[in-house]
């Protein structure tokens, strides 16, 4: 059974339940603990389509979608366009993971993402070279607010070291993986350490 990690020696971005409810955006009174949760739950599906749609490593797609959810422990919805850090995250993964785009390329692909019924976006335009500088703005808060906390260690090596143990087949294991990738849609990188997550993968996929 997962348990939230040891107060006392618990990593700073992981919180306890009572700090989970008492966030920035929770804090001023402009969104209740729900509605904080869709708005996570919502960045990191924008991270998911934009990330596989630009053929993002599943790596960096996890990296980014955990530096929303980090971001917004320390900062409130109600400051920051959730959609612009959002592709603020997914350009800082792709740098930290060694797997980086181009800056306009992501603004392409968040503008498609965003606005399908538009035309796309050109580049050299007042609307394009705004945007550039609102994600480069975005990226030097993200930085700060993140205290240049970059390295990140996700449940993907533990799950596969666990299926391996068990010796199951492929569709166990894709299913596993699947909970995994799931999970990055709530709060649990919030809550869990990666070994801790690897360990509850099974189990639903067991169920």
């Amino acid at each position: 059974m997962m348990t939230p990690a040891n107060v006392a020696n618990r990593s700073p971005w992981l919180l306890t339940p009572e700090e989970l409810h008492n966030t920035p955006s929770q804090a001023s009174g402009d969104f209740t603990f729900e509605q904080e949760l869709n708005l996570r739950s919502n960045g990191a599906a924008f991270i998911q389509t934009v990330g596989r749609s630009m053929r993002y490593p599943q790596l960096c797609i996890a990296t980014a979608i955990v530096f929303f959810h980090r971001f917004f422990v320390r900062k409130s919805f109600k400051d920051y366009d959730y959609f612009i850090t959002a592709i603020t995250c997914l350009l800082l993964g792709g740098k930290v993971e060694e797997t980086p785009k181009k800056l306009k390329d992501v603004i392409a692909a968040y503008h498609q993402h965003r606005f399908p019924t538009e035309e796309p976006l050109a580049e050299h335009t007042r609307p394009f070279e705004t945007l550039r500088e609102m994600v480069l703005v975005h990226e030097r808060v993200l930085l700060q607010t993140l205290g240049f906390d970059l390295q990140l260690e996700h449940p993907y090596r533990p799950l596969l070291a666990y299926v391996k143990a068990v010796g199951t087949d492929r569709a166990f294991a894709q299913i596993a993986w699947n909970y995994v990738n799931d999970s990055l849609l709530t709060t649990v990188c919030l809550q869990y350490d990666p070994s801790t997550v690897a360990a509850g993968g099974p189990y639903p996929a067991d169920a």
